[in-house]
């Protein structure tokens, strides 16, 4: 697994720091969590994913260089929904969606 793999994108609400990453669901392994750390320590970390927001589901995730590995990229707030911009397989990029109130009771 390369660094650029573990990499992590924060953002802030406010309740903490959010970041969503590799291993960072309580049951780490090749997909995406989510952690929240205090934005006052950062070592510190408030709540996290029981399992992962993203795990590969569907055939070209599952099938490419790197076969059945989801990692999100980007996050996009839109009025109504996150947009989670993601790779799978490392041969593909795509994009998913979930209401801004099931993101926000995560």
């Amino acid at each position: 697994m390369t660094p650029a793999c573990k990499r992590v994108k924060p953002f802030a609400p406010r309740r903490g720091l959010v970041a969503f990453g590799e291993d960072l669901a309580i049951d780490p392994g090749e997909h995406t969590g989510w952690a929240l750390f205090d934005k006052n320590d950062p070592t510190k970390v408030l709540a996290r994913a029981n399992a992962p927001v993203f795990a590969p589901t569907l055939e070209w995730e599952k099938v490419g260089q790197v076969p059945n590995v989801v990692f999100v990229e980007g996050l996009v707030r839109e009025p109504n929904r996150w947009l989670y911009y993601y790779g799978g397989a490392d041969k593909y990029i795509g994009v998913a969606s979930t209401p801004v109130a099931s993101a926000a009771s995560c």
